[in-house]
């Protein structure tokens, strides 16, 4: 269907102008991106493991 957007394709867009800037890592990148993470032990977990690998 031509001239209909969707969140998933703006999604796409994001991601793909995102990772080519090379700004951020792109688990930072997927990370911003995703679904919300219920679980919150998880979700400190994985920020912090991220978060300490530091950019590219």
């Amino acid at each position: 269907m031509q001239g209909r957007h969707t969140i998933h394709g703006f999604r796409t867009i994001a991601s793909t102008v995102l990772n080519e800037s090379r700004k951020w890592h792109p688990d930072v990148i997927e990370l911003q991106l995703a679904h919300h993470e219920s679980n919150k032990v998880r979700k400190a977990t994985t920020e912090q493991s991220i978060l300490m690998k530091g950019e590219k």
